[in-house]
């Protein structure tokens, strides 16, 4: 009856595509310190994104804030963590997403159990139970523990993986967490040492995916689950211009570009040196030791896989934990660094829509809307959503990016920049009175070919 249930589930989310690989838009965030996290700024980043886009996780098994069509991701932090608080899969805002343990190589995370930090192989029987316990409420896909900075642990935690019972099905991605301190001068070009050690890190838990594969598990691909900009050492939150520099420079123009098909960054990384990965490989022998993990040049093939790693990412979520501030968020709106984090996300090719070809310039589509779901024409004020959307395009975004806003007249208006956003679908803004109403929104694949 129960292996009966499971295909019915697997069946289901298989039709439906409720998986956090539908999802690129992520948030790692929770209530710190009255930083204003609630149902509502949920509300806004789901109206900045769509909600099919969006998921998000607080570390805990369970959530009071909620949005339509919003979908939670419970975390089992560390082993044994909350599984009788663990909700059902496919109830509420919960889909079929399991999350597993938090950073077992930092002593200040899951890894604070000493056991778990120092021997990745002795602990996979633990994993697999805590997985098993998900499994039994329904969830169908595993995400692996999440490293903190250290890919030989999960070299090694596969390793043992590999070789004990169940413990191969309940893998569906590779986690992964990653903090700069230079976000003020991060650049994306060949030169700049941190921009090769970004795509050196996600290179290496792609190898790593690779490897396994070969070995019997089915990874679908990599979930950067936490990314953002720190400081003095990694104990405070970088200013926001600071992170939007880095948001701007890793993620947009990075990151988007390649999985967009930009031919130029592609090029530019595939023409790079001096990208590797860490090891040594689990299979040489050695035991597991976190002072013998280091960075190795990668080989002539290096570049090319950094490439293919970061086309292996299905989803990133940008942290925002901050005592008393959260950075993406002002109040019922999105700063400015909200703006361009879930502008660019949502327009990912593969966040519920097909990717785009090989060699495409184009900006990524976002979603669409119509004029009936808008509510007809109006122009929009303070109070909306949509308002914060049009001030930042007017502002920062038509200087910033240019070609995103390629449609528009030589001087425009603001109601330019809303009709500009309203056929983008971006910010639940609706259509401004300017010209006859049309019977739906215009396609994004429209507005940027």
């Amino acid at each position: 009856k129960n292996n009966k249930l499971r295909a019915v589930i697997l069946a289901f989310v298989a039709d439906v595509g409720e998986c956090i690989s539908g999802r690129f838009c992520g948030l790692a965030v929770n209530n710190e310190g009255g930083n204003g996290w609630n149902s509502n700024t949920l509300r806004v980043a789901s109206g900045a994104t769509g909600a099919s886009k969006l998921w998000y996780y607080n570390w805990q098994p369970t959530s009071d804030v909620h949005a339509t069509g919003v979908e939670f991701v419970p975390t089992i932090r560390y082993p044994g963590h909350g599984l009788g608080l663990l909700p059902h899969a496919g109830t509420d805002s919960v889909g079929y997403t399991v999350k597993g343990w938090n950073e077992p190589d930092n002593s200040g995370q899951a890894g604070s159990i000493q056991a778990l930090r120092t021997n990745p192989e002795g602990s996979v029987q633990a994993w697999v139970n805590d997985m098993l316990a998900a499994s039994a409420k329904g969830y169908t896909e595993f995400v692996s523990p999440a490293m903190a900075h250290d890919s030989c642990w999960l070299d090694h935690f596969l390793k043992a993986c590999e070789v004990t019972p169940r413990c191969k099905e309940l893998v569906t991605y590779l986690a992964l967490h990653r903090y700069r301190q230079d976000c003020s001068t991060y650049v994306p070009s060949s030169d700049y040492q941190g921009w090769r050690e970004d795509l050196s890190y996600v290179l290496s838990f792609y190898r790593i995916m690779r490897k396994y594969n070969g070995r019997g598990f089915q990874i679908k691909g990599l979930i950067w689950d936490e990314f953002g900009c720190l400081m003095n050492g990694f104990q405070d939150a970088a200013p926001e211009q600071h992170q939007h520099r880095y948001l701007t420079e890793w993620y947009v123009n990075t990151v988007v570009k390649v999985l967009s098909g930009d031919t130029a960054t592609i090029d530019r990384i595939k023409s790079t040196r001096w990208i590797g990965a860490s090891g040594p490989d689990a299979h040489a022998g050695q035991h597991y030791s976190a002072d013998l993990c280091h960075w190795s040049p990668g080989g002539p093939q290096a570049a090319s896989d950094a490439v293919e790693a970061i086309h292996a990412i299905k989803s990133m979520a940008w942290t925002s934990i901050h005592m008393g501030r959260d950075y993406l968020f002002r109040g019922s709106s999105l700063t400015a660094l909200g703006q361009s984090f879930f502008m660019a996300c949502s327009g990912v090719p593969g966040s519920a829509q097909a990717r785009a070809g090989a060699g495409s310039e184009r900006v990524p589509p976002i979603n669409t809307v119509t004029a009936s779901a808008s509510g007809g024409c109006r122009k929009v004020v303070p109070s909306d959503t949509c308002y914060s959307h049009v001030i930042w395009a007017r502002d920062i975004g038509i200087h910033k990016h240019p070609k995103w806003y390629s449609k528009l007249p030589p001087s425009p208006t603001f109601d330019d920049f809303q009709e500009d956003l309203w056929k983008k679908g971006i910010g639940n803004c609706p259509q401004p009175c300017m010209k006859p109403l049309t019977a739906g929104g215009v396609s994004a694949d429209a507005i940027f070919s």
